[in-house]
């Protein structure tokens, strides 16, 4: 199956330009509400992979986590400036939530709820919040709008910015400009922007090697470089993040240590275990190691 990265447009309505893409999930994966990590992690480290176009630097990025990958910092390895951590209902509902969510607010982490809804779980991450994402499709008459109209009007009340989302129409994108909302994403707005991604298949041996050393508590820099250097695939993935638009370097870098430096322990470490759910590691080893990032 080929592996695709999908952008889509976030529009500021009154302003009429493009702040930030959200970044989402492959269509054939299982839903990422049932499980999938695996879907998230390979998306994320697709992107990251992938983003080498001077046109998103200066743009937000908005990434949906699972719980999981939330409570395994992986936000980290984005750049906290221009990250926009969605969070949903299987975090929400999560009791671990509230707790890890402060911390990374604390951090100076950005939150955005998807398909907020009047609901007491809602609410109660109001505190943690900076964006509203709105779901306006076939909400057009009756109750609905009067509802969508009050929840806009409610939200900016708590002075949160609100995104309508599912702006596919002409008439969508009149709803979104008549309810005040601040931002709009849809295909009415611009059509999401897919890139297909290389598949990289890593020497089980190697990959396991890589973790062990990253996992260490004083990693060694020159044996980490050691063992990326003996796999080719790793050592591609290695450059093509670190010479992406995200990183922005002013100088391209070319040595496996150059890039090791650029990236620094912790991303590393996040990228490391990104990684791992790309590749079928399943002896007890590899998973035991891996449980150690």
């Amino acid at each position: 199956m080929d592996r695709y990265v999908t952008r889509q447009p976030i529009k500021a309505l009154k302003e009429d330009r493009i702040i930030g893409y959200e970044v989402l999930f492959q269509k054939d994966y299982d839903a990422l509400y049932n499980s999938s990590d695996v879907a998230a992690a390979d998306t994320i480290a697709g992107f990251l992979m992938q983003n080498t176009e001077r046109i998103f630097q200066d743009k937000l990025t908005f990434v949906t986590f699972t719980p999981s990958l939330l409570f395994r910092n992986m936000p980290k390895i984005f750049d906290k400036d221009k990250l926009i951590i969605q969070i949903e209902d299987h975090v929400m509902i999560h009791p671990l939530s509230p707790a890890i969510i402060k911390r990374y607010r604390t951090e100076g982490y950005i939150f955005a709820i998807n398909d907020f809804q009047f609901s007491p779980k809602y609410f109660t991450m109001l505190d943690y919040v900076t964006y509203i994402k709105v779901d306006i499709s076939s909400k057009h008459e009756g109750r609905e709008r009067i509802s969508l109209n009050n929840l806009v009007n409610t939200m900016k009340g708590f002075d949160k910015k609100c995104i309508a989302t599912g702006v596919n129409t002409k008439e969508d994108y009149e709803l979104a400009m008549e309810i005040g909302a601040d931002y709009a994403e849809g295909s009415y707005v611009a059509e999401a922007m897919a890139r297909k991604v290389k598949r990289l298949e890593f020497l089980e041996g190697n990959f396991f090697q890589l973790v062990v050393e990253v996992s260490k508590d004083e990693p060694d820099i020159e044996r980490i470089e050691e063992v990326i250097s003996h796999d080719a695939a790793l050592s591609y993935a290695l450059l093509k993040i670190v010479n992406s638009a995200y990183f922005a370097l002013r100088r391209r870098v070319s040595s496996i240590r150059q890039a090791l430096v650029t990236m620094g322990i912790s991303q590393l470490k996040q990228w490391v275990y990104l990684l791992s759910f790309n590749n079928d590691f399943g002896s007890d080893e590899s998973r035991e190691a891996m449980m150690k990032l």
